[in-house]
């Protein structure tokens, strides 16, 4: 195995200087090949070894994609990525490298058929290995319009072929689920939360993974049902977040109000009783739009305020603040138009007259305190 290791650091510092074209298509025929074989039999010991070495080949790599320019060489050398997945995926760094330039081929107009289908293989074969984290970054980077500096590739990557998006998501999804068979003592973490939130989050925001809300929602409503108690309403507060976004988004009915009716019959304090009443509330609102069931909304606000009206009329405050914030930052957000740059110069003139008009009033009353009465003899 030393003969190996030593064979594979040559391979990758001759495709690293790239002076000699035979050793460069030597080393990308090669290197997969030596790797797989030497980490089948020295196993996490054989890696520690090598994963300078692959740190080095996957940034040569991605630096050499980006400057070749025949299709075949393209094509040959994203075959080769593809091979190097497994190995990049558990370095950060490699993996970033090959996500961004595997995206860069692919958005070349230029590129032919095989080429863009290789760079469409080497993403698939990414997304497939969902323990690298490098799938909720490769999904933001699809809802955000940008991967690793590669501006808007992700964006009409996505709209030219959503199967991408939509295949990852039902992969992390799927893992969430998964989880679920582990036990309470393995989800109940802020981990396991903030992970249903963000995909809760992108579920709602991006329409073509509208399709995979009611199987998410599915997931977060057994991961609620595992907490009971007065320790349960911290996670079923987060849980009636996840789930409020989505019915709000997608349509979807979920059943999260006996969940949180079950939190009323316990002693809680004020402010988490509020808390409570705000997500009823916010249910009832999702409730009264549904088409067939709206009057489930009356009811459900009807029973909290049997149970709790101080909380419900605190929530009622709570929301409504929330909604003039929100027609605030609506008001604020249209400070560009013309019509409200008019409106802004006619409120600075009025304020500018009713300053006049106060000092004016003050410079009377100085005037005629400073009168002096007249003595007559």
């Amino acid at each position: 195995m030393r003969t190996e290791l030593r064979t594979l650091r040559q391979l990758v510092r001759a495709f690293a200087e790239g002076d000699d074209e035979s050793l460069l298509w030597k080393a990308v025929d090669k290197v997969p090949y030596k790797l797989r074989r030497l980490l089948q039999h020295e196993g996490d010991a054989g890696w520690r070894r090598v994963r300078r070495a692959v740190r080095t080949f996957c940034t040569a790599l991605a630096e050499l994609l980006s400057r070749v320019l025949t299709e075949e060489a393209r094509v040959r050398l994203l075959e080769c990525a593809h091979r190097m997945v497994p190995y990049a995926v558990r370095l950060a760094a490699s993996g970033k490298a090959l996500v961004q330039a595997a995206v860069t081929v692919w958005n070349d107009a230029g590129a032919a058929d095989p080429t863009r289908s290789a760079a469409q293989r080497v993403l698939e074969a990414v997304a497939r290995q969902s323990q690298s984290g490098l799938v909720d970054r490769m999904l933001r980077a699809v809802c955000t319009g940008r991967v690793y500096g590669a501006e808007g590739a992700a964006r009409v990557f996505a709209a030219a072929d959503p199967n991408i998006a939509y295949r990852m998501a039902f992969l992390q999804v799927q893992e969430l689920a998964l989880a679920l068979r582990r036990g309470r003592d393995h989800v109940a973490t802020t981990v396991y939360a903030k992970r249903l939130r963000w995909w809760a989050t992108v579920l709602s925001q991006v329409p073509a993974l509208h399709p995979l809300g009611f199987p998410h929602g599915e997931v977060v409503l057994g991961w609620m049902r595992l907490f009971e108690g007065r320790d349960a309403l911290r996670w079923r507060l987060q849980g009636a977040d996840c789930l409020i976004e989505v019915m709000n988004a997608v349509k979807v009915y979920m059943p999260v109000a006996p969940l949180l009716l079950e939190m009323t019959g316990v002693k809680l304090p004020k402010e988490e009783e509020e808390a409570l009443a705000y997500r009823l509330l916010q249910v009832a609102a999702a409730w009264v739009e549904h088409p067939a069931f709206p009057e489930m909304g009356a009811t459900l606000v009807r029973r909290l305020g049997k149970g709790q009206p101080r909380a419900l009329d605190r929530a009622r405050k709570r929301i409504r603040e929330d909604v003039e914030s929100a027609l605030q930052r609506r008001r604020d957000g249209v400070h560009g138009s013309a019509v409200w740059r008019v409106q802004q110069l006619l409120v600075a003139e009025e304020e500018r007259k009713t300053r006049e008009r106060r000092v004016d009033g003050k410079a009377d009353e100085v005037d005629r305190e400073q009168l002096v009465p007249l003595e007559w003899d």
